[in-house]
């Protein structure tokens, strides 16, 4: 119960007092930049930049919609070709997958042994001359990320997807897909790289927390996908 108070009053410290100008709380996850940054402050640096994948609130509803329709065209245009081989053990992976040159396609970020986390923060890189961000809403909250969970992606920059996470529940184990990146492929035949950057340089740092907020030490492996575009 302590910890879904400290949680509704970490959202409402996010929604409410960036409009007049206060400092938000903090919630140390695992790889932050420093022993001071959080997943909430690493998400409304994202939000600064004015590139929040949801768009402005009038533009929801028909992002929602078009994105729905994105989702379609996607699942009708790509192949997911499952669990990669490459992953074992606990571990944060994207599917390899192919798509038809032109056609929309949504590429999952997975996560094993999933209830083992309850928050995230990641950047996803890819290139920007093979795929471009596409679809209504770039990027969607995973099927195992409760609905009551703080969500906040940044698709603005071309070249990667920046996303922060927070909740007091755990992700469902066995749906593992933790968020959806819509993407159309732009580029001619041949395969390109997903890349979760688990790196020191990445732009926000690779970490995962538990119900508690605590971070989960050792984190998860980091396993890149493939997309083919035919």
């Amino acid at each position: 119960m302590r910890t879904m108070v400290v949680l509704v009053a970490v959202m409402l410290m996010v929604l409410v007092l960036p409009l007049v100008g206060c400092k938000q709380p903090e919630q140390q996850v695992a790889g932050a930049t420093n022993a001071d940054e959080t997943v909430v402050d690493a998400a409304r640096a994202d939000e600064a930049t004015g590139a929040n994948a949801a768009g402005q609130p009038g533009e929801q509803a028909q992002a929602a919609a078009e994105g729905t329709a994105a989702g379609t065209a996607a699942s009708n245009a790509a192949e997911d070709t499952g669990t990669p081989n490459k992953v074992e053990g606990f571990a944060a992976y994207v599917p390899d997958m192919t798509v038809k040159q032109g056609e929309i396609i949504a590429v999952p970020v997975r996560l094993t042994y999933a209830d083992n986390a309850a928050g995230f923060q990641m950047t996803v890189k890819y290139d920007p001359k093979k795929l471009e961000i596409g679809g209504g809403e770039p990027v969607t909250k995973g099927s195992a990320v409760p609905a009551g969970s703080l969500f906040m992606p940044n698709a603005g920059e071309p070249g990667q997807v920046r996303v922060a996470c927070a909740g007091s529940e755990t992700f469902d184990a066995e749906k593992q897909e933790l968020f959806v990146i819509h993407f159309k492929a732009v580029g001619g035949p041949g395969t390109t790289t997903i890349d979760i950057d688990d790196s020191d340089r990445a732009a926000t740092k690779f970490g995962f927390a538990n119900e508690k907020a605590k971070p989960i030490k050792p984190a998860p492996k980091a396993v890149d996908g493939t997309i083919t575009i035919q």
